[in-house]
């Protein structure tokens, strides 16, 4: 788990002193190993908690999530790509010096970010000009929508231990329990906030 506090407090600098009248989202396009990254940060369709990523390898765009967790005074971030995605691009992307790993892609991204200017625009309408890998399974789609009342899988609680801090997935356990899985969509429009969600449907 990093600590990403002064990545975000200059992400939310930037998105509030940004022109966001016409446009919704801040980008910062970073290259690593020979490929390009887009980052967007947008507090609109309920992604205010997360980093929204397009990986671009081969002219096909894969499309995932880093959620960012606020504890204390600080913000934490799993360095995370599902499964499949991580085996679509292990031996292209993530292929350096005779490994094959994360952390140096996610550094290379927390140090871009710090040091360069975002630009502004309408992130739906970026996402739409991709040409977006479909994930075979649905578990990997970026964007969490909802629950649904059936037991949780093993690779669902290891994607949510891997996937979320420590202390939002004991949470999302807990409101889980042996009742309830998560459900992903590829549809931003579906997507909600998974704190925002277990705070409204923890009392009812």
């Amino acid at each position: 788990m990093a600590n990403i506090t002064n990545m975000i407090d200059k992400i939310f600098t930037e998105y509030k002193n940004s022109n966001m009248i016409i446009n919704s989202a801040l980008k910062y396009r970073f290259s690593y190993n020979g490929y390009n990254t887009d980052v967007f940060y947008t507090q609109k369709d309920e992604l205010q908690n997360q980093l929204l990523l397009a990986i671009t390898v081969d002219n096909v765009t894969y499309i995932t999530t880093l959620n960012f967790h606020k504890k204390d005074k600080d913000y934490y971030m799993q360095f995370y790509l599902p499964n499949e995605l991580y085996e679509q691009l292990q031996f292209s992307l993530l292929y350096v010096d005779g490994h094959c790993t994360v952390t140096p892609y996610f550094e290379t991204m927390i140090n871009y970010i710090m040091a360069h200017k975002p630009i502004s625009v309408n992130h739906r309408n970026e996402l739409a000009n991709y040409h977006n890998y479909v994930y075979g399974d649905r578990n990997n789609n970026p964007y969490f929508k909802t629950t649904k009342r059936v037991s949780m899988s093993a690779k669902m609680r290891n994607k949510i231990k891997n996937k979320y801090d420590e202390d939002l997935a004991t949470k999302i356990l807990e409101f889980c329990g042996t009742t309830k899985t998560l459900v992903y969509t590829s549809n931003i429009a579906e997507s909600k906030d998974i704190e925002a969600y277990i705070s409204v449907h923890s009392s009812t």
